[in-house]
């Protein structure tokens, strides 16, 4: 598998699904969320105030990006309440993620850390090494073998220039513990 750390913005590449994430309180949609909101002309907001998706924990919404943008689908995922999301909840809704897109059988996904998306704000107990570490190893370990045949599944995070060290450090122990696993490539820049 491959991991490629990426500078946003997400919404500018190629990959077979973009995957976002917000608080359940989190009024207008902020981060690349945000960003994403604006390309699709506001339709995920519309769908908060319909109340067709709450932000809940777990809770997923599948959307078209009507070539707005270079990935086709966007999954927004519900991250509950910032004062709840802990590391706990984190390992979860990875795992969660990881079967989720690998059950659409998809192999390629741009995604920034989730939980990481608000500008001045980072999950408590939750560091940018520990995110991207439990992030790549449950999309690592989501996948099946595949034969050669098959395209070798491919991550990109997204993340600022000042975090990239940090996120890459946490890839970099999934390599050395599943080195007996997974065969995992991981690098900076595109």
């Amino acid at each position: 598998m491959k991991v490629k750390l990426v500078n946003p913005p997400v919404d500018r590449y190629s990959a077979d699904i973009l995957l976002v994430y917000f608080f359940s309180r989190e009024r207008p949609l902020k981060g690349e969320t945000g960003r994403i909101d604006w390309w699709l002309e506001g339709q995920l907001s519309r769908n908060l105030m319909s109340g067709w998706i709450q932000g809940d924990f777990s809770e997923k919404l599948l959307s078209n990006s009507a070539r707005r943008i270079a990935s086709p689908r966007i999954l927004l995922n519900g991250l509950g309440p910032p004062e709840h999301f802990t590391a706990e909840r984190y390992q979860a809704l990875v795992n969660l993620i990881a079967q989720t897109v690998v059950g659409m059988g998809l192999n390629k996904l741009i995604t920034p850390l989730p939980g990481f998306h608000l500008p001045f704000w980072s999950p408590p107990d939750i560091t940018p090494s520990l995110a991207a570490e439990l992030l790549v190893e449950a999309v690592a370990l989501a996948f099946p073998a595949l034969p050669d045949s098959f395209r070798e599944p491919e991550m990109l995070i997204a993340s600022s220039p000042d975090k990239q060290d940090e996120i890459f450090l946490g890839a970099q122990q999934v390599k050395v513990n599943l080195k007996e696993r997974v065969d995992l490539e991981v690098r900076i820049g595109e």
